[in-house]
């Protein structure tokens, strides 16, 4: 007997921690236009939806995204964004079949310490693997929001506001303890594992 699909929790206002895989771990983002027809879809549903994106990390075969809902569930956004590109993923690289390994997982999040360790978590992604070998190269890194929260290469849809200002109003100050806070994060061989946590 097949059991039908659970439909997903919608809260509006809800944040979300969102991960996604390539098919048995194959990439999902093979070059740079690759990644920005991801992140164009993605700019489109937030601002059509008036969602909002708190952190993001692309890697090779696998995404990490922070999200803020309005009244648009989740699923609705993520289904827009996933089967479009897959589409257009599939024609550029003259390939058929499925992109994604299953459906993506998404895990509640309600608690802004638990917000803070997500951001720093999914940011740190391209070091944790050794994309990027130092977190001053990190500062540079196109692919994560980290850069867009020091100021740096910033897309019109990422909302850094709502991070830097946890920890302070004032944006400079806030810039300089979020740098620590991933500087530290960096240093911490336990750092928590937050792919599989939350409410």
């Amino acid at each position: 007997m097949v059991m039908p699909r659970t439909g997903r929790l919608h809260i509006p206002g809800g944040t979300y921690h969102i991960m996604g895989r390539g098919l048995e771990r194959h990439r999902i983002f093979e070059n740079p236009p690759d990644k920005e027809d991801f992140l164009l879809r993605l700019g489109e549903e937030l601002e059509r939806t008036q969602s909002q994106c708190l952190a993001w990390a692309l890697m090779p075969n696998h995404y990490h995204l922070l999200i803020r809902v309005k009244t648009e569930p989740l699923g609705s956004i993520m289904g827009r964004i996933l089967s479009g590109y897959a589409t257009h993923y599939n024609r550029r690289h003259r390939r058929v079949g499925y992109v994604f390994q299953n459906r993506y997982k998404s895990i509640l999040c309600d608690v802004d310490t638990y917000l803070l360790d997500l951001v720093r978590y999914i940011h740190l992604a391209p070091f944790r693997a050794k994309i990027v070998k130092s977190i001053s190269e990190l500062d540079q890194y196109r692919w994560t929001g980290h850069s867009g929260l020091l100021g740096k290469s910033c897309h019109d849809w990422y909302d850094t506001c709502e991070v830097l200002k946890l920890f302070s109003n004032d944006l400079g100050r806030a810039r300089t303890i979020y740098h620590q806070f991933i500087q530290d994060g960096a240093l911490d061989p336990k750092e928590k594992n937050l792919s599989g946590g939350g409410l």
